[in-house]
């Protein structure tokens, strides 16, 4: 049975508030891009996924509450997660999504590809997270979802390596991926002591700890280490 099936109460919510920013002062690591683009997805511009504001500023990373709430179910968005390979890319490049939560995937391109998700665990098989589509049709979609929670899934393209994705597969609703200034924001929360993580595919994991009261709004800073 899956994490996101075990029956048990209704998960907790309340009115408090995590927010903050992502950040990481020092040197840029290199940016290499796995192969060249082929003929077919034209002249595009390899993009470093590592977007660094002059202040520090971390875009794409994905904040989540890692530990802290008690145990319950949250009920799952009825609508889809849409992932789409749109001019030889996969946008966006990294998004949450639920347990058990509908993926919808599209290919926005007039070329072959696969979507090839990489879950962790159960040897090369990759889990129950793992799944590979051919996408051969432009406008053609395919849905699928994460039974267990994970972060991050990874996802890729066989036929253009350059192409990824990450998704933060978790169990609740408490998690965002930060945009060009940083920041994230929690809401919904009840009160309590918890442990956020960020994670990026570049810079790694880092956490934090923070305790919200009730009606609260809290600050925290999640810093990226050189």
């Amino acid at each position: 049975m899956s994490a996101a099936s075990v029956a048990r109460g209704p998960g907790a919510t309340g009115s408090s508030r995590i927010t903050g920013v992502v950040s990481f002062h020092g040197p840029v690591p290199a940016f290499r891009e796995p192969v060249a683009p082929f003929p077919e997805c034209g002249q595009r511009t390899p993009q470093d996924p590592l977007r660094v504001s002059a202040a520090g500023q971390v875009a794409n990373a994905f904040v989540y509450v890692r530990d802290g709430l008690a145990p319950g179910d949250y009920p799952l968005p009825p609508e889809p997660v849409l992932l789409d390979q749109k001019a030889c890319d996969y946008q966006p490049r990294v998004f949450g999504i639920r347990a058990g939560q509908t993926l919808l995937v599209r290919n926005s391109d007039n070329v072959l590809h696969n979507v090839h998700a990489r879950g962790a665990g159960a040897g090369l098989a990759g889990g129950p997270d793992a799944f590979n589509v051919a996408m051969p049709v432009q406008g053609g979609t395919v849905k699928r979802n994460f039974p267990e929670p994970q972060v991050p899934v990874a996802i890729g393209c066989d036929v253009h390596p350059w192409m990824r994705a990450f998704a933060g597969v978790v169990t609740h609703p408490f998690f965002a991926v930060t945009g060009d200034d940083g920041a994230f924001s929690l809401g919904g929360l009840p009160a309590g002591t918890y442990t956020l993580e960020a994670w990026h595919e570049r810079l790694g994991r880092t956490s934090a700890q923070v305790t919200v009261g009730a009606d609260q709004t809290q600050l925290v800073q999640l810093e990226f280490k050189p």
